[in-house]
């Protein structure tokens, strides 16, 4: 009776290294695989620094928006850029003539480092104070910024795109929708072609990353095997899989369930 009663036990001993115990081949596979495929952040404080620089600009701004008119005024002028915080931040100032007459305007960009989101903050000379920020961020090059503001008494959407970004060009365009986004209508168009390095005495733009490629910041496991002696049991590994860093800035991962 002894006997049968010991056999479980010397089973369950006999087996229990194969159940709880991974071979190393299996560990080193494990751990590859969740380097390879762990996800992967991207941080967009620097979206903007293919700007950085002067720029000649052209506009084209309708007149009256969302009226039916289809009155254009154009304007030539420049635009420079200028970097704050290292590329967190940077200022905008632009300066244009038309027909229209002299227009001055001011962007204040901020990177919101907790959802890798842009704020474009604008005034214009005349009204002195800043504008509804628009909000948004770039992927695959192309910025999209939203934002609901107040025209003629009626609440619209404003979209904000920069797009075509290259080493010596961009492109702007502004719209409104009164639908609820439905529709939109294009007001305000920008074309700017960079100024080349020594032209004006001016320094060139220092980033070629163009805005939303930024490169990931990988998040690489690291595997930490403990041994545990539980009586009458033998010896069981725990793994658990904790996550670091692998550049300064890097967000650190929630540590991984452990295994049984």
């Amino acid at each position: 009776m002894n006997i049968l009663r010991q056999r479980p036990k010397r089973l369950l001993l006999l087996f229990l290294p194969f159940v709880v115990l991974a071979p190393p081949g299996a560990i080193a596979q494990s751990a590859s695989t969740q380097q390879a495929s762990p996800a992967h952040l991207c941080d967009g404080a620097h979206d903007f620094d293919f700007e950085i620089g002067t720029w000649k600009a052209h506009l084209r701004r309708l007149l009256h928006p969302l009226t039916g008119s289809t009155t254009w005024v154009e304007y030539d002028g420049t635009t420079v850029v200028r970097k704050v915080w290292d590329g967190r931040a940077n200022l905008v100032e632009l300066v244009a003539d038309g027909p229209a007459g002299h227009f001055e305007g001011l962007s204040f960009r901020l990177y919101n480092p907790d959802s890798h989101q842009w704020s474009l903050n604008f005034a214009n000379s005349r009204g002195g104070t800043l504008g509804v920020p628009t909000i948004g961020e770039f992927k695959n090059g192309r910025g999209e910024f939203y934002d609901q503001e107040t025209l003629n008494g009626r609440a619209v959407l404003v979209r904000f795109i920069i797009s075509d970004t290259a080493a010596d060009s961009c492109h702007f365009e502004q719209a409104f929708s009164d639908d609820g986004g439905r529709t939109w209508e294009v007001n305000w168009i920008a074309d700017d072609t960079r100024v080349k390095a020594g032209a004006l005495g001016l320094p060139r733009g220092s980033s070629s990353i163009q805005p939303g490629h930024c490169s990931p910041i990988p998040v690489v496991p690291e595997v930490y095997a403990r041994e545990d002696r539980v009586p009458d049991r033998g010896v069981r590994i725990e793994l658990e899989h904790r996550y670091r860093g692998f550049r300064r800035g890097a967000r650190i991962l929630p540590r991984a369930a452990r295994l049984p």
